[in-house]
């Protein structure tokens, strides 16, 4: 079903991605601090409450729009306060 371009979001899915990693170091890196990455149920528990916690800020920073499709060799980069790269095509 085609929509009109007005009712998408000004970016991309790519760009979306990046609002899917966003709190998923700062979770692991709790969970590995707190020594409960050995255990799977617990690893499972901080891997889902970071995408939950992701998916609440891509909601509030982008609204409920949904993304334009990828453009056909477009490619993404994002750099963490930490210094992690995420790289994205």
């Amino acid at each position: 079903m085609r929509t009109p371009a007005h009712t998408h979001a000004p970016f991309s899915y790519i760009d979306t991605v990046k609002f899917e990693f966003t709190f998923l170091e700062e979770f692991l890196l709790l969970a590995h601090e707190k020594g409960v990455l050995e255990n799977p149920v617990e690893r499972l528990k901080y891997i889902t409450a970071a995408h939950l916690a992701s998916i609440h800020y891509g909601i509030t920073t982008m609204g409920l729009r949904r993304p334009l499709n990828p453009i056909l060799g477009e490619t993404g980069m994002s750099e963490t306060s930490r210094g992690s790269k995420l790289y994205l095509e």
